[in-house]
């Protein structure tokens, strides 16, 4: 049999395209890629391009304007800022342009935090802390509720309306503590310490929305134990309800 040459199997330049682009989004779909943001363009049309780079490479990426509408992590799309993104691995065919389309947008290293929270979650669950033997039941109707949070979080505005409303005559007692940053985990334990020996009815633990970073001192494995070994029944208010 006569080999089939190459003149007999020509591609016009957008077949020879869109059958790159099928074979990379096939094979590889969607990736997550981590670098750091360069070339930041971001024209009338609500799109956002630029490049992801490291000291070895780079990858031109395009997030469209309804994922960029969806994402509550924009601000980390800064020129010469870290970041990790979550997209698909395509080709452009009017250029022939390998690129990444950009869904998602979260902070450098969360893969790192998120490997760590499920091996202490694993630790924890392990040992029997999750148990729904141990969960100890909310009064009903509260007369005194201590909050552990900073007096200047977001959340507490939020549920000092919230409580306000359902149960207007509840006394509310405030024990300041940081809910971000290096120290915040122990004055999260120190709070919850404090607040657990004035015989309040519950205990909410409270703080607005975030990053995974922002929320990190939360997953703290000494502050688990103190909440459970504490003798008040413990309401975790952290986040919204996206995180």
């Amino acid at each position: 049999m006569v080999p089939m040459s190459l003149a007999d199997n020509i591609l016009t330049v957008s077949e020879l395209n869109y059958r790159v682009k099928s074979t990379l989004e096939a094979q590889h779909g969607m990736v997550k890629v981590q670098g750091e943001v360069s070339n930041l363009s971001t024209p009338k049309s609500g799109h956002i391009y630029f490049t992801l780079k490291d000291s070895g490479a780079e990858i031109a990426c395009a997030m469209f304007k309804r994922y960029v509408s969806l994402n509550q992590e924009m601000h980390l799309l800064k020129e010469g800022n870290a970041c990790c993104v979550e997209g698909l691995i395509t080709l452009y065919p009017q250029r022939g342009q390998y690129q990444l389309m950009v869904h998602r947008v979260s902070p450098h290293g969360e893969g790192i935090l998120r490997k760590k929270y499920l091996m202490l979650h694993k630790k924890l669950k392990q040992q029997g802390i999750f148990d729904v033997i141990h969960k100890k039941p909310l009064p009903p109707f509260p007369t005194s509720v201590a909050v552990v949070t900073s007096p200047a979080a977001a959340g507490l505005q939020d549920l000092l309306v919230t409580l306000k409303k359902r149960f207007p005559f509840c006394a509310l007692t405030i024990y300041p503590a940081q809910v971000q940053g290096d120290n915040a985990a122990k004055e999260l334990c120190n709070g919850v310490l404090a607040a657990d020996k004035a015989n309040h009815d519950a205990l909410i633990l409270c703080r607005g929305g975030g990053s995974i970073e922002d929320l990190w001192c939360f997953n703290d494995e000494t502050l688990a134990m103190t909440i459970f070994h504490a003798n008040t029944p413990i309401i975790s208010a952290v986040g919204h309800e996206t995180d």
